[in-house]
């Protein structure tokens, strides 16, 4: 269990920023590719804000929740949802932590898999140091139609195979930009 100064956010507050605590205080959004992906709460570069979902997990009050259709062409596929650590974006030192737990589902007759990625100071282009971007440290999840809790450890988070510069051997928990859950299946509907 973790203490709970390490709680990023549980939603109970209704609002878009996560639990201000630990330095912490950015804010959650979705994302979208622009090739016809659909995604709501609406995407911020398309002038939307984003809300929590009544209905979380153990009978809470709210869940962060995204919903839509992934396009069928483009280059790369996605949606996203996911919240910064800080505002204005910047690295959070999270390396007093051992790794990330948090609890997620899908909803009934839509796509289950998902890609938490954790964005670094290599793969963040705000850390300057990456010369192919996004390919963030992460793990790949099946979500089921109830509430699951998943927990992924620093260790465990890996890169995709085969793409991105540079390509450390592991993550760098002192330097974190954010958590995103991202879907990229063409074609897929999705809730989660």
């Amino acid at each position: 269990r973790c203490p709970a100064d390490a709680m990023l956010d549980d939603g109970e507050d209704g609002n878009n920023k996560v639990l201000e605590q630990g330095g912490r205080g950015g804010y959650w959004y979705t994302a979208a590719d622009s090739d016809g992906t659909t995604v709501t709460p609406q995407a911020g570069a398309m002038g939307g804000t984003f809300v929590m979902t009544q209905g979380g997990a153990n009978g809470s009050g709210y869940a962060a929740c995204m919903k839509g259709k992934i396009a069928e062409g483009g280059p790369a596929p996605y949606a996203v949802v996911g919240f910064n650590f800080v505002d204005p974006k910047d690295a959070w030192d999270a390396s007093k932590y051992g790794g990330i737990a948090f609890w997620a589902k899908k909803a009934p007759g839509t796509y289950e898999k998902v890609r938490l990625k954790l964005p670094d100071v290599n793969t963040d282009p705000q850390g300057g140091v990456c010369e192919k971007c996004f390919n963030d440290f992460g793990a790949d999840l099946v979500l089921t139609d109830g509430w699951v809790e998943y927990a992924v450890m620093w260790p465990e988070a890996k890169q995709m195979p085969d793409w991105g510069s540079p390509r450390p051997p592991a993550i760098t928990p002192e330097k974190l930009y954010g958590v995103q859950w991202q879907v990229n299946r063409r074609m897929a509907e999705y809730d989660i």
